[in-house]
């Protein structure tokens, strides 16, 4: 069988570039040999359920993505297959008969694409980086059944100032309601979110927030979208991923007084495969923060004061107008935004928070009218408001993905597994080696036998059919109860074949070569005979 699937293998490629071929296997049965012929319709007819297999993704790929034929630039085959003619013709009808590109190497292009995009990721190679563009050919979904997400809250249009700004806030509400899955309270419901569209270009991250939760903890799965077009992939019965649970949102309301915004965020690689990286909640918290600051009060409200040269006030009441220009111009210098970031208050509010501070000396005593322009620089301490940001962990556990990373005993045994398969492609390979030695042996020598003249001379014909009919036996043996035997038999088997027809070989190369050797070593002692001859003299 094994003589037959390597014939019939050559025939099928024949067809390729020719209408018909020839078929013939040596002693196929019972010493007989088999020879037949084959035309290439008989051929494509015989294959015709695998033509309509082969047309049909293409035909999905359009109808998924809303083409027409008319709408692909171009079309590349790839792969050894692409050279059937047959199936051109059926690719090109399912694509309005337009011609397919060829291009690139059939046989190495993806291979070589292949090696050229794992070492632009690889930090080993430099490698001048080239685009590509891959997507999730399935979706995943995102799953719970302890959250509720209600509607978004609507927006009165009276407390917008603008119509466009009023349409700012009813997109934003839309989305936070769509993306963050706001939820006020602890009750629970049911939540499905697509969280890789098919389609989506990768490597790509992705997240999933809910606003102001008070349950403590939740469960979610991920599962492919069955409700797509593209559906299960092929080989995958069971569409769920993975199984988790969040807890520990209870610890940030104790220490914040709020959960903020709980967010899940996944990430996706190259691979389409999706990866929970962390939970978290994320809360926004306002602080007040002492802030020095320095402001300008005119001469003449410090000189009010009795403040002197050196700085001495005659009593605290008399500082009251100095506090209150530094209170004016505290609240003018937050009035102006300078407070990073703080929260605008009036000016009422700013003067209220300014602080203790102390005024420089004045410029001099001049309290004439010329003065009446003149500032110098107050130095104050208020207290700003800011929002600082903080990030609280939460505990993941649960199931985890539904076929986790190799780990422990199970990558352990994985990797035995991978040791073993290595020893027998080893072995595998040593024994190819070892048969394909016996039948180069088998057919080189039987070729000499009949057609090197200089072998017939230095052996005598019964030695030649004696080596004949072992030549004949191993070959039956090699194709037939020998194809499946170990390196060693094949090894067994060719020594004892070389034991009879290597002397064989041996004296025929050197009937051949003896007439070479000695007309050189005719040559050499010419030579060195007419050296060494003494000169003569007339």
């Amino acid at each position: 069988m094994a003589k037959l699937r390597r014939q019939v293998r050559r025939t099928k490629e024949i067809l390729s570039a020719n209408s018909a071929a020839p078929m013939s296997v040596e002693e196929l049965h019972a010493g007989k040999d088999f020879q037949s012929s084959i035309k290439r319709e008989v051929f494509e007819a015989m294959a015709e359920d695998f033509w309509q297999r082969a047309a049909a993704p293409l035909s999905k790929l359009l109808a998924r993505n809303k083409l027409k034929p008319s709408d692909v630039d171009a079309v590349e085959l790839l792969g050894g297959g692409s050279r059937v003619p047959k199936l051109q013709a059926v690719l090109s009808e399912a694509l309005g008969g337009r011609h397919l590109d060829r291009h690139l190497d059939a046989d190495e292009a993806v291979v070589l694409g292949a090696g050229l995009f794992a070492a632009n990721l690889s930090s080993s190679f430099r490698l001048r980086k080239f685009g590509m563009t891959d997507v999730a050919v399935f979706g995943v979904s995102f799953e719970s059944n302890d959250l509720f997400v209600p509607a978004a809250p609507p927006i009165d249009p009276a407390t917008a100032t603008s119509k466009k700004a009023w349409k700012g806030k009813a997109t934003k509400a839309a989305e936070d309601a769509e993306a963050d899955g706001a939820t006020a309270s602890g009750k629970s419901g049911h939540v499905v979110k697509s969280l890789l569209p098919a389609g989506k270009k990768l490597p790509i991250k992705r997240a999933i927030k809910y606003s102001n939760l008070t349950i403590d903890g939740f469960s979610f799965d991920l599962h492919y979208n069955t409700s797509t077009v593209h559906g299960l992939p092929p080989g995958v019965e069971d569409p769920q991923l993975a199984s988790f649970q969040v807890s520990g949102i209870q610890d940030a309301i104790k220490r914040y007084n709020s959960s903020g915004v709980t967010t899940l965020r996944f990430e996706a690689d190259y691979s389409s495969l999706l990866h929970f990286s962390i939970a978290e909640c994320v809360v926004e918290v306002s602080i007040v923060e002492d802030k020095v600051i320095e402001v300008q009060v005119p001469v003449s409200k410090v000189n009010e004061t009795g403040v002197t040269a050196m700085g001495d006030a005659n009593s605290s009441k008399s500082a009251a107008p100095a506090a209150d220009a530094a209170k004016e111009a505290a609240a003018e210098h937050m009035k102006d935004g300078a407070t990073d970031g703080a929260e605008q208050k009036d000016k009422n509010d700013a003067a209220e928070m300014v602080g203790s501070g102390t005024v420089p000396p004045a410029a001099g005593n001049d309290t004439t009218g010329s003065s009446v322009n003149k500032t110098v620089t107050v130095k104050k301490t208020i207290q700003v408001p800011r929002r600082k940001t903080f990030h609280v962990g939460l505990a993941v556990s649960g199931a985890g993905p539904r076929h986790p990373p190799l780990a422990g005993d199970v990558f352990a045994a994985a990797r035995s597994h991978i040791a073993a398969w290595r020893a027998a492609e080893v072995v595998k390979a040593a024994t190819a080696k070892a048969k394909n030695d016996l039948e180069a042996y088998i057919i080189s020598t039987r070729e000499k036998l009949e057609t090197d003249e200089n072998l017939r001379q230095v052996t005598v014909e019964l030695d030649r059919v004696k080596l004949i009919e072992q030549l004949t036996e191993a070959e039956d043996w090699l194709y037939g109860d020998g194809e499946h035997e170990a390196a060693e038999a094949f090894r067994t088997k060719l020594a004892g074949l070389k034991a009879t027809g290597d002397p064989m070989v041996t004296r025929a190369n050197e009937l051949e070569l003896r007439p070479q050797v000695v007309e050189r070593l005719s040559m050499s002692q010419c030579i060195f005979y007419g050296a060494n001859v003494p000169a003569t003299h007339s």
